[in-house]
This record gives structure tokens, sequence and C-alpha cells, in this order.
């Protein structure tokens, strides 16, 4: 009997010292290293670093603004047939952009080609390229004939990034949002006369 009591005990201590709630000494210390320690739910530590890089390049702030880990905190809980499309907004029925069937893949395949350009031309994967080259690259995709690869898989990280980005607080502000609901017309956005 003893022995259960000191087993009852014991476990009762043990379960005290776990729900304790005064904060530790090094509670503010451990909240800053968790901040610095992000990982990927989805993506490998490498194709995040290259979203990231990829994003800075056509996006400047995405980095800041962090739109990797969004992009892959949205793809881990993406469904594989998802009817939307989040670059255009629904409008891409057969879901060459943003979300759709495969959409997942498809940038897998965009930040791998990129990867396999940057090794065609430099023997170095995109995050070792500095910023000329990495912008050489982007360029050179942009510009190809729409229908190739390498300008498809342009168009699709481009769109990710961008529509990540620009919902950001950081992308909006970029964008001229001053924190009201709403614009009667954009800033520097004036509209062109159709013809």
């Amino acid at each position: 009997m003893l022995g259960a009591a000191g087993l009852a005990t014991l476990a009762v201590g043990e379960k005290a010292a776990v729900i304790s709630p005064r904060p530790k000494a090094g509670a503010a210390a451990s909240g800053k290293t968790a901040k610095k320690s992000w990982r990927p739910l989805f993506l490998d530590r490498h194709q995040a670093a290259t979203l990231s890089a990829l994003g800075e390049r056509i996006a400047p702030g995405s980095k800041q603004a962090k739109i990797h880990q969004f992009i892959d905190r949205l793809l881990s809980v993406l469904p594989a047939d998802a009817p939307q499309s989040f670059a255009t907004g629904g409008n891409d029925p057969k879901g060459t952009v943003g979300v759709g069937p495969g959409a997942r893949q498809k940038l897998l395949d965009a930040l791998a080609a990129f990867d396999a350009e940057a090794r065609r031309r430099y023997r170095k994967t995109f995050l070792q390229l500095n910023a000329a080259q990495q912008d050489r690259i982007l360029h050179a995709a942009d510009q190809s004939a729409f229908k190739t690869p390498l300008h498809q898989h342009f168009f699709n990280a481009k769109n990710w990034v961008v529509g990540a980005y620009y919902s950001s607080l950081p992308g909006m502000r970029a964008a001229g949002w001053t924190g009201q609901m709403f614009y009667t017309e954009f800033p520097n956005c004036e509209a062109v006369p159709q013809t």
C-alpha cells in the first residue's frame, strides 16, 4: 500500500510539474529560437530556400514577407484535386498555374527546372548563383516562347510568388495600400482608355 501511495504521489508531482503555469527562465530565449528554426511542411529545405530566392528576384521584399513559408503551408493542406486557381482566382479551368489539379507537382517541377537551368548555364544550383545570374535565367525564361517548358515553369512560379506576396501585409503596402478599406482608384494605376 505504501508503494502504491508513493507512486500516486510521484505521478501527481510529475503532472503538476508539467502543467505548471509559471514561465520558465529561458522561455523568452526559446521563443526567439523557435522563430528561427522554421521547418517546411511540404517542401524540403532546398526547395523552400529556392522558392524564397526565386520570390525575391521576382517580387523584391517577398523574402522578408516569408512568402515561401506561406506557400509551403498552403501546399501542405491543399487537396490534390483543388478546383480553384490560387493565382487566377478560379479563372484557369485547366489548372495550369496556381492551385488546381497537380498544382503541388507543377510548383516542384518549376523549382527543379530553375535548378536544372542554373546547372546547365553555370554548373551551380539556382541558390548558389549571384543575383545577376539569377536574373539572367529569369529574364530568359520570361522572354522565351510561351509554349516552352521553361516559360511555363516561370509563369507558374511567378503567379505563386506574386499571389502570395501581394496578399501579404508588406506586399499590400508595397502596392500602395494605406489601411483604407477600399480605393476609388488605385494609386499610380490610372485606367487606360480602350480603343
